[in-house]
């Protein structure tokens, strides 16, 4: 019963979390805030670089307050044409949004895993997110080179296809 009870807890917590981020996008969504965001970021990217650079701040930023199917369903549609008047690969920039949102799963104060960490390791968010840091310092390392050494990312599906 006391497993079940934690499981419970811990479910509950994440959910809650999940609840908050799908009304925040449903709200993202009907203020229009992506098709504003691509007339600015038509107005402001001259350059592919720095296009892909809005798409890591935007997504970076994006899922501190959001859960990543909720960012990436409120950004593809925003991004993909974006990127096509870039000319930038789109499997590039499926990684690279990937990639950001894998970072925002633990990015607090909404990434769901946190919470899931802290209730099994019974710590504070706090405590996890600063165990974390190493791994954060890490992920935008990789970031930063799948973001701008496009190569990186296609060289596999170039060898099997």
């Amino acid at each position: 019963p006391r497993l079940l009870l934690n499981a419970f807890q811990t479910s509950a917590v994440v959910m809650l979390v999940l609840g908050a981020t799908g009304a925040l996008a449903w709200l993202l969504t009907v203020e229009q805030v992506a098709a504003q965001l691509a007339q600015w970021v038509q107005v402001v990217a001259h350059q592919p670089w720095v296009f892909l650079l809005l798409v890591n701040v935007s997504l970076l930023l994006l899922g501190i307050f959001i859960e990543p199917l909720p960012a990436l369903l409120l950004t593809a549609p925003l991004f993909l044409p974006l990127a096509q008047v870039f000319k930038v690969d789109l499997v590039h920039l499926g990684v690279v949004m990937t990639a950001n949102l894998a970072i925002a799963l633990y990015t607090p104060p909404v990434g769901g895993t946190l919470f899931v960490a802290a209730k099994l390791a019974n710590a504070g968010i706090g405590a996890i997110t600063r165990a974390l840091i190493p791994l954060m310092a890490a992920s935008v390392t990789v970031l930063f080179l799948v973001t701008y050494w496009p190569g990186l990312t296609r060289w596999l599906p170039a060898l099997l296809y």
